[in-house]
Order: structure tokens, then sequence, then C-alpha cells
């Protein structure tokens, strides 16, 4: 799992990719202070992000969100943070998300985003054709820098936990299991009736438990413990 305790969560996407709403979520489930960058430039220089990039330009604008940006990442205490969908370009603001947080990229696809954002007053989002050459440009960013992805609060929790939900991932066990050493697959009587073991070189052995309560007992972890035979490398994997 993704250590989170010292490291604040950096929420980065493209603009209308849903970083804020987001954030507000991961802020109250996870307990921690929400910083939205754009917000806080606006709250700092006392106007919108429009007119600040109007009347000062775009690269006045990038420079200040990279300082803020900075700020707010050198900051305590580990807070949820939504940056602004440019600020990752900069590459002294990735130095930083690297160092300083847990990356986690906002993934919506590009029609959402363009749902979003076109018609609102966003400077970038005025045509169609510039905003999707502006997404295909930084999605590769995006992407590099993360540490995980997702879209939704649970999407986002999920996927921090290393936890996958698709369908056939099943299937994929034997990708899923980090490395290439041997793994016990142990599982309650009904889920290896319904959903047998995948065809894998890598189970080396099949471990079935009683189903429901019948498991939670001092006795079948006493048997587990005495049948299962496994050193430091073994992978234990628990199914149901």
């Amino acid at each position: 799992m993704i250590e989170l305790s010292t490291r604040h969560l950096a929420l980065i996407g493209f603009m209308g990719a849903g970083k804020t709403t987001t954030g507000r979520k991961l802020s109250d489930a996870l307990g921690r202070p929400f910083i939205d960058v754009d917000a806080e430039l606006e709250r700092v220089e006392g106007k919108s992000i429009s007119l600040l990039f109007s009347e000062r330009g775009e690269t006045w604008f990038r420079d200040r969100e990279a300082t803020l940006t900075q700020e707010i990442l050198c900051s305590e205490p580990p807070a949820v943070i939504a940056l602004g969908g440019g600020a990752p370009v900069q590459e002294e603001t990735r130095g930083y998300l690297r160092d300083r947080a847990r990356v986690v990229h906002i993934d919506e696809t590009f029609e959402n985003c363009w749902l979003r954002a076109s018609g609102s007053d966003r400077p970038l989002a005025k045509s169609e054709s510039k905003f999707r050459q502006l997404f295909e440009e930084r999605l590769p960013i995006y992407s590099s820098l993360a540490d995980c992805a997702g879209i939704g609060m649970v999407d986002i929790l999920l996927s921090l936990g290393e936890i996958r939900v698709a369908t056939g991932a099943y299937q994929q066990l034997e990708e899923l299991v980090p490395g290439d050493n041997p793994f016990v697959l142990i599982a309650d009587e009904s889920v290896l009736s319904l959903h047998p073991p995948p065809s894998t070189n890598r189970i080396s052995s099949v471990h079935c438990v009683p189903s429901g309560e019948r498991a939670k007992t001092v006795s079948v972890c006493e048997s587990l413990w005495e049948s299962l035979q496994v050193d430091r490398s073994t992978e234990l994997v628990a199914l149901g």
C-alpha cells in the first residue's frame, strides 16, 4: 500500500477532470485539510484565474502557479492538494511532487473534460481542437508522474491501496501478484466452488477454509499454520 502518513496526497489531471470535487471528498474521507491551488492563487492575488491569465500573461501565470504550488507542497500538515492542470508541466514542480507527495492522476476522458470546461471562463477552453491538443500533450506527463490513477473517490482509495477491481481480474492473478515467486491461495469453500483457481504455475498450493463465521476460529488458524509450507519469499493471496 502507498504510504500516506507523512506525505501530501496530490491530485493532478487535465482541466475539468474533477480534481476539486474529488479532492474535497478525499479530504473528508482521510481527515486531512484540502487545498485547491487555483482557489489559493485567486485568494492571494485577489483576482480570478481568467483575469490573471489575461492581464499578466501565461508566462507570469505559470511562474506564479509553480511558486505557490511548491510552497504548498513544502507546508505542513499533510493535505489533499488539487493542482492546476498545467502545474505538473513545470519540471521543478514535478521534482517537488516526487519528493513530497503521493500523486494521483484523475484520469478522466477528454470528452468529459471538454463537456465540463467548455463554455466556462477557463482561458484555455475556448477551442475544442486546441483543448484536445493540450490534453494529449499533457497526458504522458500525468501518467509518468502518478503513483496511481482513478476517477472518483472510491476508485482512487482502492488504487492507493493497490486494490484492483475489474472484470476478469481473477484470471490475471499471476500478473497482479508482485514478483516471480510462487504464491499460496487461501479461500473459503463456497468461493472456491464458484471460482476455481486460475491456471498458473505460480500457485504452489490451495488451502480451503470453512465458509462464513466458521472460518473465524483459532482452530482454523492453527490448521492453516500447520499446513502452509512457506518461507519469507512466499506470497499469501486471500480470495473472497
